[in-house]
């Protein structure tokens, strides 16, 4: 009988530690949550998800400030007062042990005029059964002013005959490209393998994907406009050919400004030859988007990459892209 009832207290307990566990997928969904707290101005909300053991560490530019869990509240209320906006730049790097997790990202944070980056460390724990941050640090502060603007991550490049001379790429490869998160993940939810890949300016892109289609949505701000009519041919307007979609396409050309701002950006999209579609032969077009009044406007589509990029230098009359309403 006792040997019995030791098997049973060790089954428990090994069922208990499993249940325990933290899983990547539970905290990709917390981390969400606490960005859309801070961006949505939920302080109640926010507060919830600290631990009453947490310390944090602030680093602004070359200042640093430890707190615990009262003043680190007590600060952020401050903040809150004011509108913000709290996103990363890339996955989340997560490490999981059990029953705590440690989550590190790089952080862009901004409100009014203020806007800085740098790397933050989180670690989460599991109190009654709810994920709670314990720990939150900036590891390194870059205020904007410091920030070379475009990163590395952008490739200069000089593309010919341009009042200004230059344009940047953004890949839209898997690899390059992040997991969303937030209230773009619940607009995104038609699937999965949606992505959002590298913006530039304020301006924020996504690589769209639904069944055998793919398409751009351009975002700013929490605004967010869709190119899904224009290049899956929706009402057959700019149809040329069967299952329009990005395809295999490696990146997005950004139209610039003399001073690097974004005027227009041009990408390809690629069709099935209606004629020789047993073949299976592509045909290509680039279309041009116009981001000069700050609304993305749809400009057509051209045969060659040269023709659209003399269009986005120049735009005729264009016409605004679908307003997306984004879930909450």
């Amino acid at each position: 009988m006792k040997s019995i009832m030791t098997l049973i207290a060790i089954l428990f307990l090994a069922t208990s530690a499993f249940a325990a566990e933290i899983s990547e997928r539970q905290v990709n969904a917390f981390m969400g949550d606490w960005a859309e707290a801070q961006n949505t101005g939920s302080y109640f909300k926010y507060t919830s998800m600290y631990s009453k053991n947490f310390v944090g560490i602030r680093r602004s530019g070359s200042t640093s400030q430890e707190f615990d869990y009262d003043a680190w509240l007590k600060d952020r209320k401050r903040m809150f007062k004011k509108k913000m906006r709290v996103s990363s730049n890339g996955p989340f790097e997560i490490i999981l042990s059990g029953a705590t997790a440690t989550v590190k990202f790089e952080q862009i944070w901004e409100s009014g005029t203020y806007k800085d980056k740098g790397d933050k460390l989180i670690s989460l724990a599991l109190e009654n059964g709810m994920l709670k941050i314990t720990r939150e640090e900036m590891l390194f502060s870059k205020t904007i002013s410091t920030i070379d603007v475009e990163d590395s991550e952008f490739s200069t490049v000089t593309t010919g005959n341009t009042p200004d001379g230059a344009g940047k790429y953004t890949s839209l490869k898997y690899k390059d490209c992040w997991q969303l998160k937030g209230y773009f993940a619940k607009h995104f939810d038609f699937d999965e393998n949606s992505k959002e890949c590298r913006g530039l300016k304020g301006w924020r892109l996504f690589y769209a994907v639904d069944l055998e289609s793919s398409w751009l949505e351009i975002g700013k701000g929490e605004m967010l406009w869709s190119t899904q009519n224009e290049v899956v041919g929706l009402d057959g307007e700019y149809s040329f050919g069967y299952m329009q979609d990005l395809g295999g396409l490696a990146r997005v050309e950004w139209r610039l400004k003399s001073d690097g701002t974004p005027h227009a950006l041009v990408f390809q999209v690629h069709a099935l030859d209606p004629n020789r579609v047993e073949h299976l032969v592509h045909l290509y077009k680039y279309y041009v988007i116009d981001l000069t009044t700050g609304v993305p406007q749809f400009c057509g589509s051209y045969k060659t990459k040269a023709e659209a990029r003399k269009i986005a230098d120049n735009p005729p009359k264009c016409s605004e892209l679908e307003e997306r309403p984004v879930a909450r």
